[in-house]
């Protein structure tokens, strides 16, 4: 299979705009929402989800069943349409698919049922899809604010609760602080190689035999700007504060769709432009994956609020997926491959435990504790065994989804000579264990507290997608190896 680099051919502009279908319905369908809402009244707004649905529906299906199979340029090289960023377009839209049904009724209860959530919601993927095929700096950076800002809005939508335009605040300014880095070392980066093109600066660095002090920089300042966008540490300190101040399907989205499209452009600019600085961001990462494990797992220890607790747990995840990164680029295949398998699992996971907290929340009661989840396991029985399996399966319990990535990732880290590393990935994912069965022993060994009062009309569309993520969940853990080659097709087309 060729690589993009040997791919000398360029496509005529009318097959530019076949080649982005995905990513233009997604565009129409924000357009249709936004004028379709001034016909409906304010208690529609479920239409407006079914139309959201519907279109993420056909992107991701146009992704998978279309155009995959695709190796080409678009727009002069500023887009790739490879498996790889299809592969994430379809990841993306199932996530947001997930985050609009729990959505459906929680915004409706909590009072900010308005027809702009869901079109800011099909930006924060139109984004995340330019991320993900980005091949040019620039596009890069097009798709990172498109997603960043639809993220501070969605944030900060909940305009009622101080916490969540407190947590809008936050984000908004944290994120353009790292948007700075992510800039100055672009432009660092094009003043070295001439270049903007992601093939072109890997190109000219393995030319010049490596690169200058000006490029090292660059490149660092490059994956500072990652590392923001991702939760790594030590530019992590936003996640928490903004989770929980998120409306609670947004913290989910932006815990797995953000952090998947955050990860899926850091590896595409790490093994196609910068390959030939493997050494120097090979050491950074390394570092950088160990105090990120062990921030995330220790701090979670400690939490009360289960939102917080997810928050540390996702910046945890986002450790052990810089593992496979490390891997990957000592030429493992396994460690890429693990990360596209990783990603499409932690969505599963998280997005499930996240809907449950939604299900189980009531406007103005404070649900998100662990100590209001005693007795959950008695009163709402089907919500407490989705919760438990989503817990069980973050903490990589065996035969579930979560098992298997995390085998995937330490096997692929053994395989590239880095044992150390393994083994300490192992020992945090055992200190996880603690505070994932905290919350099942609250819901199924501690006296219930206050009554958390049952939805007079069945939530089917939370209930569907806390379905969806559970019998995904055990569909990976049954059958791992279908998955596994599905991230290996992806992997051989792209990169």
């Amino acid at each position: 299979m060729p690589s993009l680099s040997d791919i000398q051919f360029y496509l005529p502009v009318s097959m530019d705009f076949v080649m982005i279908i995905p990513q233009l319905a997604i565009l129409a369908f924000m357009l249709g929402i936004l004028l379709l809402d001034l016909l409906f009244s304010d208690d529609e707004t479920r239409s407006t989800a079914a139309i959201a649905v519907l279109g993420l529906a056909c992107a991701g299906f146009y992704s998978l069943r279309v155009l995959w199979g695709s190796s080409s340029y678009a727009f002069n090289h500023l887009l790739l349409i490879d498996n790889y960023g299809l592969f994430f377009n379809a990841l993306f839209c199932g996530g947001a698919i997930l985050a609009v049904l729990i959505s459906a009724r929680y915004i409706e209860r909590e009072g900010m049922a308005l027809g702009e959530y869901y079109v800011i919601l099909l930006g924060a993927v139109l984004g995340m899809m330019i991320m993900a095929s980005a091949g040019s700096l620039i596009t890069v950076f097009v798709g990172i604010e498109t997603l960043s800002i639809s993220l501070y809005a969605l944030a900060g939508f909940n305009r009622e609760k101080p916490v969540s335009g407190e947590a809008a605040i936050k984000y908004l300014l944290l994120g353009s602080f790292a948007t700075g880095f992510l800039l100055y070392g672009i432009a660092l980066i094009y003043g070295t190689t001439g270049s903007f093109d992601i093939i072109t600066i890997g190109d000219h660095i393995k030319a010049h035999g490596g690169p200058d002090k000006v490029m090292l920089l660059g490149a660092v300042l490059i994956l500072i700007g990652f590392s923001f966008k991702a939760s790594l540490a030590p530019f992590h300190m936003w996640a928490p504060d903004v989770y929980q101040g998120a409306p609670t399907p947004i913290a989910g989205f932006m815990s797995t769709a953000a952090k998947a499209a955050a990860f899926a452009v850091l590896f595409r600019v790490l093994s196609i432009a910068m390959p030939g600085l493997h050494k120097h961001w090979h050491a950074l990462l390394y570092v950088i994956a160990i105090i990120t494990m062990i921030i995330g797992n220790l701090s979670a220890l400690g939490q009360g609020n289960i939102k917080r607790m997810l928050a540390y747990s996702s910046i945890a995840h986002a450790g052990y997926l810089v593992i496979a990164i490390l891997a990957a680029g000592r030429g493992e295949a396994l460690g890429a491959q693990s990360i596209l398998f990783y990603l499409i699992a932690y969505t599963l996971m998280n997005m499930g435990a996240f809907g449950v907290l939604s299900a189980l929340a009531r406007r103005n009661q404070n649900n998100e504790t662990v100590d209001s989840f005693a007795g959950i396991g008695y009163r709402h029985p089907a919500y407490a065994a989705a919760m438990t399996l989503f817990l069980v399966s973050l903490a990589g319990v065996p035969p579930t989804a979560g098992f298997f990535g995390k085998f995937y990732i330490f096997l692929s880290a053994v395989r590239a000579d880095m044992i150390p590393l393994a083994i300490i990935g192992v020992l945090n994912a055992v200190v996880s264990v603690f505070y994932y069965l905290r919350v099942v022993v609250a819901m199924y060994m501690q006296e219930p507290g206050e009554e958390i009062e049952r939805d007079k009309i069945l939530w089917w569309p939370a209930a569907l997608a806390i379905g969806i993520s559970a019998a995904g969940i055990i569909a990976m853990g049954l059958l791992p190896g279908r998955f596994i080659n599905l991230a290996a097709s992806a992997i051989l087309s792209g990169i």
